[in-house]
């Protein structure tokens, strides 16, 4: 999708960062300062998305050798690459995740 070129179409831009969200995109492209808040919005990954997350590599760290197992199911290899996915996206953004979180588990 392209940017939105109409400044003031925010309605316009939120459709289309939605859109691009459900896509699997990761961003949009801006052409106005204006348009920062609302795509950071969009793309922000929600607090309950951080804690799992977090959750994911907590278990990571915690299972040493062992398969990482989190509220009774497997956590596979595609959980925690999606796990640092999101770590790493609200750290560029600000969304209160630490040093920590963005080196993985050990």
């Amino acid at each position: 999708m392209t940017p939105v070129r109409w400044v003031p179409n925010g309605a316009g831009l939120e459709r289309e960062a939605t859109a691009s969200r459900k896509l699997g995109m990761t961003g949009k492209a801006a052409l106005h300062a204006e348009q920062l808040a609302a795509i950071n919005t969009i793309f922000t990954p929600p607090p309950d998305a951080v804690a799992h997350a977090r959750a994911i590599m907590a278990a990571c760290a915690a299972s040493g050798t062992h398969t990482p197992v989190l509220n009774g199911h497997v956590v596979e290899a595609a959980m925690v690459r999606e796990a640092e996915r999101v770590l790493a996206i609200a750290a560029r953004l600000h969304n209160g995740s630490s040093a920590a979180d963005r080196q993985g588990p050990g």
